[in-house]
């Protein structure tokens, strides 16, 4: 908005080059219910682990976040997928101090209300944000769970709801776009992406998914999601073949 000052961390590879173009990832998450960029070194290391393949990976705090005024906090209120414009701002502002980074090649990804938001930013900002992985996504607030979206968006459900649905914004997506829901997910129904789904069909869309069994909400540090993440942002954002069914294992210590 041109006065409101916003916040955010950037991840580097450790083998950074500051001659090198890098293409960005964003983790996101705009839930009003918190503040997400994390504030201790103990809460980054998956992210440290994406900027390590060669991207530099950001976390940004917009409006409509919680722990700073009552007036950044309301942005959010009825317009739960409008913080988006601070997030494409602050990239630009981080990119204009790091010419290190790639503002041509950026993708994001994110779980739960950060799922919604990966596709939501797609949608958007389809010249912007080139690749997507939106795990668990509330796609659609008039099919999830009345008390989280209605504390937040309000009631009675109006035409808000609609217009700030992925479902209803699916003939606007690009990129490349990889859906992941569990089939056993009991905080945002499955319905939820299978309705997104649907409309990314009808609008002749490409688009990747993984319906994965036995699997409850978010990834859960499940190895083989992690991968297929890497693998994900690897190929079409960082233009590399990545090597076939490389499998992530614990290390192993020495006694």
């Amino acid at each position: 908005d041109g006065t409101t000052d916003l916040y955010g961390l950037i991840w580097r590879p450790s083998n950074f080059d500051p001659a090198k173009k890098y293409p960005i990832i964003e983790q996101v998450y705009t839930g009003p219910q918190g503040f997400f960029v994390p504030k201790t070194f103990a809460a980054t290391f998956r992210l440290q682990a994406m900027a390590e393949l060669g991207f530099i990976v950001v976390m940004v705090d917009g409006r409509g976040t919680a722990g700073r005024s009552r007036a950044f906090h309301q942005f959010s209120y009825r317009n739960l997928g409008g913080a988006f414009e601070d997030h494409v701002a602050m990239i630009k502002q981080m990119a204009a101090h790091h010419p290190y980074m790639d503002v041509s090649r950026v993708g994001i990804y994110g779980n739960s209300a950060g799922g919604y938001g990966a596709a939501h930013a797609m949608l958007v900002f389809p010249d912007f944000y080139k690749v997507g992985l939106a795990s668990s996504g509330d796609h659609d607030a008039r099919l999830d769970k009345a008390w989280w979206n209605e504390l937040y968006q309000g009631s009675p459900v109006e035409e808000d709801y609609a217009r700030q649905s992925n479902v209803t914004m699916a003939d606007r997506l690009e990129g490349h776009l990889l859906l992941e829901h569990g089939d056993v997910d009991d905080n945002v129904h499955p319905v939820e992406t299978m309705r997104f789904v649907d409309a990314l069909i009808k609008a002749n869309k490409n688009f990747d998914m993984l319906f994965v069994p036995n699997m409850y909400h978010g990834e859960g540090g499940n190895p083989y999601l992690v991968r297929r993440r890497w693998d994900y942002f690897v190929e079409y954002l960082l233009g590399v073949t990545p090597p076939r069914n490389f499998a992530i294992q614990e290390s192993q210590r020495s006694e």
